[in-house]
């Protein structure tokens, strides 16, 4: 059986006169070095987009980095972040072995669903 191939989905919107830019970085070496693996500069209109990038199958960890324009006119947000083809984090909650950074993924996980549903 094919593992899937690792990636990130996700929907940005990136409106205003002076918007900057925003990055997505990935580490494969949990957050000692990072590299741009995405970026979009400048304003995209007031519709939400969708982007989906491809992962390295050692990606440890993701990141969003915002950058000011000039001004104050223009925003930047993000939503509907998926990660596929990676350990989830009902993998890590399913499985026996007991520890402090499955209790607190799993219990935070849980809270901020239901906070949230």
């Amino acid at each position: 059986k094919d593992l899937p191939v690792p990636s990130v989905s996700f929907a940005y919107h990136m409106n205003g006169r002076d918007v900057g830019r925003l990055i997505l970085q990935a580490s494969e070496d949990d957050g000692q070095s990072w590299t741009k693996i995405w970026d979009a500069q400048g304003p995209r209109g007031e519709l939400w987009l969708w982007k989906t990038r491809g992962l390295s199958v050692n990606t440890t960890q993701l990141r969003f980095i915002g950058e000011a324009g000039d001004s104050e006119r223009g925003e930047i947000a993000i939503d509907q972040i998926k990660v596929t083809g990676v350990v989830t984090i009902d993998d890590i909650c399913n499985t026996p072995a007991p520890g402090l950074l499955r209790w607190f993924t799993c219990k935070v996980v849980d809270f901020v669903q239901d906070f949230f549903d």
